[in-house]
């Protein structure tokens, strides 16, 4: 995901739609993150990723036969349900309440939030302000978690370029915790640590991405504005 947003945030939609559609082919569930590259307008980096995602199964049913194409049905087939392990909501429902209207309504109530944050993730990211376009993208991730009913708990790292991005945006570190956190309580404790470069890169990636005009040069007495260096996205 980060190879992707790599190239997006240069403009190279088509390399970054490449590296989505690949990603796609091998996990399903990212296939959400086309829609909000269809919010943001963002036409040849969709359809670089639905040629690729295409390409990367057919090639597979050349090797393995029609079963490549049984793979990404898996993404309806599976409620999560009868998997209490994962870490989607209605799984982790379904293990602590046990089946029943509860759980199919957390279930409805998890997919349309996802569906939301996708749709804002791409209007975020087709925003006129470069530095929150990361934040997009990290919206869109934490969307297309909550999409598919079998999310296993490593997954969740996705929701560090959720962390980064509201770094970057923000240009302080405490919003960044909240993604964070979730990571650490459920990969365990060891992870908590990943805090610290987290905040340390987004906020280098935030005074790089501060516009050259607005830079000044501080000392007794004097200030100057420094000249336009070409950083600005």
């Amino acid at each position: 995901m980060a190879g992707s947003w790599f190239y997006l945030r240069r403009g190279a939609d088509v390399p970054g739609g490449i590296v989505l559609g690949t990603i796609i082919a091998w996990r399903v569930y990212p296939v959400a993150l086309i829609l909000p590259l269809l919010v943001a307008r963002r036409w040849r980096a969709a359809g670089a990723a639905i040629a690729t995602s295409v390409a990367w199964t057919a090639a597979g049913a050349l090797v393995v036969g029609q079963g490549a194409w049984s793979y990404p049905s898996l993404l309806l087939h599976l409620n999560g349900l009868d998997l209490p392990g994962t870490a989607s909501p209605a799984a982790l429902a379904a293990y602590l309440l046990g089946p029943g209207p509860l759980v199919t309504a957390i279930r409805v109530a998890s997919i349309a939030i996802g569906a939301a944050l996708l749709v804002v993730g791409g209007v975020v990211m087709g925003a006129t302000e470069a530095r929150w376009r990361l934040t997009g993208w990290g919206l869109a991730c934490a969307g297309c978690l909550l999409l598919p009913g079998v999310i296993w708990d490593h997954y969740l790292t996705l929701l560090l370029i959720l962390a980064v991005g509201l770094v970057v945006g923000t240009g302080r570190a405490w919003p960044g915790l909240l993604p964070v956190g979730i990571v650490s309580t459920t990969l365990g404790g060891g992870i908590a640590l990943l805090w610290m470069p987290v905040v340390a890169i987004g906020l280098l990636v935030r005074r790089s991405a501060l516009p050259a005009q607005t830079l000044r040069l501080r000392r007794p007495g004097a200030t100057r504005a420094l000249e336009p260096t070409g950083l600005d996205d």
